[in-house]
């Protein structure tokens, strides 16, 4: 598959009479797959180069899915980022799955936050070197 842009991360969906593979970079992607977005099914975000599953979920057809990507930080000038999903339920609670550059599902963004430091740390970085978005 030739793959557009710099997200790391493709989407498969799999309902119960489709599955499709979305390209996270693609303009227009969630308005392209709204339908199968809207069905229960399984969500899948994969890694481009290696084809290795990062983070897999099964939604219900009365939650939203929306999938996340959010700079957590800078190491020496290029950005440090997190990509995930936010399930909400029908009473308005959410979930989040978060998972970075590391094959892990964090639960929140502060798990995040703290193994992204820790691995940063075991690189030989400073905590002082690393800017963090506000």
């Amino acid at each position: 598959m030739n793959w557009e842009g710099e997200n790391p991360l493709y989407m498969v969906v799999q309902t119960l009479t489709d599955v499709v593979l979305i390209d996270l970079d693609e303009q227009g992607w969630k308005a392209t797959y709204a339908e199968q977005l809207q069905e229960a099914g399984q969500r899948t975000l994969i890694r481009k180069d290696t084809n290795e599953v990062v983070i897999d979920r099964f939604c219900r057809a009365d939650e939203t899915v929306t999938y996340n990507s959010k700079v957590v930080g800078y190491f020496g000038g290029p950005q440090v980022r997190a990509y995930g999903f936010d399930i909400v339920g029908p009473d308005g609670s959410t979930c989040r799955y978060w998972a970075p550059w590391v094959n892990r599902i964090f639960e929140s963004e502060q798990e995040l936050m703290k193994s992204a430091a820790q691995q940063l740390a075991s690189l030989g970085v400073q905590a002082s070197d690393i800017v963090v978005p506000r």
